[in-house]
């Protein structure tokens, strides 16, 4: 029986499963990061978004607030784990993840909400707004060339579907 290598080592007598034989070395790295870079692109919009639910939350006034700031919590919750999520995917592919505030305010293309009280109904206009947007942007990573990482796949699959319960739910709520 063949020894294992050590843990987080790769085994030079077993390809990378991941990447296929034909493809160079230096492609298959190149593709990495540019899937990473992609990755970056939706983590900036995945942390305005948050920023986004958060500005809602905190000032949706009027009936129907109670259930709405219930439901911005929750998908504040879920946003900051898909966050994590593709900050680590992103990491691992060789981009390095960036989520500063100037970097965020710079490269988003999020809108904003105003200050101050919002109606429940431009809140949820506005979030959702921001859930398609990012939505949008989700699926055109899962159409180009780094649908090709299935580790980023799943990722970018599981926020997809978290943005679409979400926004189900809101509309709901807000109905």
């Amino acid at each position: 029986m063949a020894a294992r290598p050590p843990a987080g080592k790769a085994n030079p007598a077993r390809p990378n499963p991941a990447r296929p034989a034909s493809l160079p070395t230096s492609l298959y790295a190149a593709a990495q990061l540019y899937t990473g870079e992609r990755l970056q692109d939706l983590l900036l919009a995945t942390i305005d978004l948050g920023l986004v639910v958060d500005h809602a939350h905190w000032n949706v006034r009027g009936p129907g607030s109670h259930p709405l700031q219930r439901q911005f919590d929750s998908l504040s919750v879920a946003l900051a784990g898909q966050r994590a999520l593709l900050a680590r995917r992103a990491a691992e592919l060789g981009a390095a993840p960036d989520g500063r505030t100037g970097t965020v305010a710079a490269d988003s293309s999020l809108p904003g909400l105003r200050e101050g009280p919002l109606r429940a109904a431009d809140a949820v206009a506005a979030v959702v707004d921001g859930l398609d947007e990012v939505a949008d942007l989700a699926r055109e990573q899962l159409s180009g060339p780094g649908a090709s990482d299935p580790e980023a796949r799943y990722v970018v699959t599981g926020l997809t579907r978290l943005i679409e319960r979400h926004r189900g739910m809101l509309q709901r709520v807000a109905a």
